[in-house]
């Protein structure tokens, strides 16, 4: 087993901060890291301090009796940690002595456990819903609950009966203009699961949906953003599906346009950035 690393930060932590002098001694803090490090824990000492003020810190906390085991440095190798950890993983597959076809459903398998999927469909029964309805903060439901077996995965319960399930790791928004990093939005799963609403028994798919968006800005008073194109997805089975779907925000939220005000809107935002550049207002 790792012994524990306990990372302490020198000016307004071990010391008072009197940058660039060396304000009073924390004794107190002094003394548990004495007796954490008599314990078997090992000790990291940050600080912005170079050259001769390092050493002078080096000179100071020796005096109080003290011993870091590293200074602004790591202890750990986290990246050589994660390649210990799947070696140990893949000798103790090869040790089970599998056939090509069995290391592929093994695999296959151990994806599902590692991305939290699980292995059997989910039912609705009482026994795998958590109600964090108090924690959670509700909108307009009566109840809400959270998958014990997939923490993705929620149940809605509104006042009139109505039951609703949201995966959020089911859609991962892609915007066209930026293709390097995905992103979750509320709006991409009130329109994606009109189309695909999860039923009972719920078996979610190994891949996510990959949802292709656009957005722009009209009004520099509303942030980032005041209208979304929802263009179209690669399901899980790699097919593609148009959905050509246009919202611009409002003071209730995003309403859904038609094509041709999202184009003119668009229009309106292409030169706004333009006059930008001109330095026009």
């Amino acid at each position: 087993m790792k012994p524990n690393i306990i990372a302490v930060d020198f000016d307004g932590t071990l010391c008072e901060n009197k940058w660039p002098e060396i304000g009073m001694p924390n004794e107190e803090l002094i003394e548990y890291l004495k007796k954490r490090q008599a314990a078997g824990e090992k000790l990291i000492l940050w600080t912005n301090r170079v050259d001769e003020r390092l050493d002078e810190v080096i000179k100071w906390y020796e005096e109080h009796g003290l011993v870091f085991d590293t200074v602004n440095d790591n202890l750990w190798d986290y990246g050589r940690a994660c390649y210990e950890s799947a070696l140990k993983a893949f000798n103790s597959l090869c040790e089970d002595g599998h056939s090509g076809f069995s290391i592929g459903s093994t695999k296959a398998i151990l994806n599902r456990l590692i991305n939290n999927k699980p292995l059997l469909p989910i039912e609705d029964t009482d026994d795998v819903w958590n109600d964090i309805s108090d924690i959670s903060g509700l909108k307009g439901e009566e109840v809400n609950y959270q998958c014990k077996r997939m923490p993705s995965l929620f149940k809605y319960v509104y006042a009139d009966g109505t039951v609703e399930y949201i995966d959020v790791d089911r859609y991962h928004g892609a915007n066209i203009n930026c293709l390097d990093a995905t992103y979750r939005s509320g709006l991409i799963d009130t329109v994606m699961d009109e189309l695909y609403p999860i039923t009972m028994p719920y078996m979610p798919a190994d891949r996510a949906f990959k949802i292709y968006t656009e957005d722009f800005l009209v009004d520099p008073s509303k942030g980032d953003y005041d209208t979304v194109g929802i263009l179209y997805a690669i399901t899980p089975s790699l097919e593609r599906v148009e959905i050509n779907r246009y919202f611009k925000e409002t003071e209730e939220g995003f309403d859904e346009i038609d094509k041709a005000e999202y184009d003119q809107r668009k229009e309106m935002a292409k030169k706004r950035q333009e006059d930008m550049k001109n330095g026009s207002k």
